[in-house]
């Protein structure tokens, strides 16, 4: 458990239970010692890496070299007058200056690249789960930075940094009206057939008992021209490139969100399981130290946390509570599941059901926390605080 969760669970109980909290006045702030106002320390000196992860770290650097594989995209790798940018480039770029090794970059034309077997991408992978290999680029490259998203059958492939939160957006014609999942219904969408967006329609169609017409095109880009050039009504796409790129077609609006918040972002082989301890570690401190904001608002326009606006619910709140990629997984597991469950004492503090409203204080902090995060509440009422400890004796779902 996190320091951080165990800290929420604290708060938790503090609030619960009906406990005060002090005065204002009565919190006394230690002066900053001189340790405190030192610079901090370098990022690598604040990965608290096991011996593992800093024997392969010092054989990286021994090597001088780090090798990528990209897609040139604007937002990830992109060359201008034979320099790269983007995002995700100038993300790894810092951590090769941070570790001192140079770049060694490999520009793949397409996502399947990635899946290659012998030269090959085997459609079997995403449905047979004993079809299980190493990719051929992982023995010429270290990590594939790209914005890929975690699904199934990826994950027999290979390990994950994901970082960047996304939604995926529907892309379609102004003329057509897409207010609703229903509303895709026997219309065109452009998508290709090895994308994590594929896995989305066939989600849907199976959920929702729809049925969609294909167009199969290339690239991402090929299916926002289909849209563009009225060839399809519709495709989607992750939120943190939508909005730029809707900006430079005449023809294409943003639409609804199709799916829940999720992350994408690198891949690393599974021969090799240090070095995505080492990132993921790597990016947490980013994140932590605001860095992460620097690099998002040079390629996008916006700061990484208003991104976040766009994307979730109640974001400015959810934002402030400064939470790790972890905990927003626990969210999104709550938000799955439609309810957070909590148990409250039968009180005027916690809640009164003899009230016309349950006005209890600490029912209505879970009421609004509820509505934050997006799901129901479900409670179990208890009438002696001793029970916080023992049996549950009464369910109550709202």
């Amino acid at each position: 458990m996190t320091k951080k969760m165990m800290m929420i669970m604290f708060i938790f109980v503090l609030v619960f239970s009906g406990c005060t909290q002090p005065e204002v006045n009565d919190v006394k702030m230690d002066e900053p010692t001189t340790q405190t106002l030192d610079k901090k320390p370098s990022i690598v000196d604040e990965l608290d890496l096991t011996d593992k992860e800093a024997a392969y770290l010092e054989a990286l650097q021994n090597g001088g070299v780090l090798k990528i594989a990209s897609r040139e995209i604007e937002t990830v790798l992109n060359s201008s007058n034979g320099d790269y940018k983007g995002f995700n480039y100038n993300t790894i770029r810092k951590f090769a200056d941070d570790v001192g090794v140079d770049l060694d970059v490999t520009i793949v034309d397409n996502i399947e690249v990635f899946f290659y077997k012998d030269g090959v991408f085997d459609e079997t992978v995403k449905t047979d789960p004993n079809v299980v290999y190493k990719p051929d680029l992982f023995e010429d490259v270290d990590i594939y930075v790209d914005t890929l998203t975690q699904i199934p059958w990826r994950e027999k492939l290979m390990d994950f940094i994901g970082f960047t939160p996304i939604r995926e957006l529907v892309i379609h014609q102004p003329d057509i009206d897409i207010e609703n999942i229903y509303d895709m219904n026997d219309k065109t969408v452009a998508v290709q057939s090895v994308s994590s967006y594929m896995s989305t329609f066939t989600d849907i169609e199976q959920t929702y008992g729809i049925r969609l017409r294909y167009v199969y095109v290339d690239t991402i880009f090929d299916a926002l021209t289909a849209v563009d050039e009225k060839r399809a009504d519709f495709t989607i796409m992750d939120s943190n490139r939508a909005f730029l790129e809707a900006k430079k077609l005449s023809n294409i609006e943003v639409g609804i969100p199709v799916t829940d918040v999720k992350f994408v972002g690198w891949a690393v082989s599974k021969d090799t399981p240090e070095l995505t301890s080492i990132l993921t570690k790597y990016m947490d401190v980013l994140i932590d130290r605001g860095i992460i904001n620097d690099l998002w608002l040079t390629d996008y326009d916006i700061s990484f946390y208003e991104y976040y606006t766009l994307i979730l619910k109640d974001a400015s709140i959810i934002e402030a509570m400064n939470l790790t990629r972890e905990e927003l997984a626990y969210i999104d597991g709550l938000r799955k599941r439609g309810a957070v469950r909590i148990a409250l004492q039968n009180n005027v503090v916690g809640y009164n059901p003899d009230a016309e409203v349950q006005t209890g204080y600490n029912y209505l902090l879970a009421e609004d926390f509820a509505k934050v995060i997006g799901v129901d509440l479900e409670m179990v009422i208890i009438d002696q605080f001793t029970r916080f400890f023992g049996r549950m004796v009464k369910h109550l779902s709202k």
